[in-house]
């Protein structure tokens, strides 16, 4: 692989975990720290890492040029 899509790749990484763990932690503070809370909360944050960071994936696929 080239170096512009292993870049591209772990930005997509980081721009998939930001918000997952932004939105983690706001679950588990609504529900102060209850177990079921932690639980949706990783569910919660597994499933928008994986989407955005797929979704990113894709779109710098597409960018980067074909030899």
């Amino acid at each position: 692989m080239a170096d512009t899509t292993k870049m591209a790749s772990i930005f997509g990484a980081l721009l998939g975990l930001g918000p997952g763990v932004y939105l983690l932690g706001k679950i588990v503070q609504v529900g102060h720290g209850a177990p079921a809370y932690k639980i949706i909360g990783t569910v919660a944050c597994l499933s928008l890492f994986l989407i955005v960071s797929s979704a990113a994936a894709a779109l710098t696929l597409k960018l980067v040029a074909k030899p």
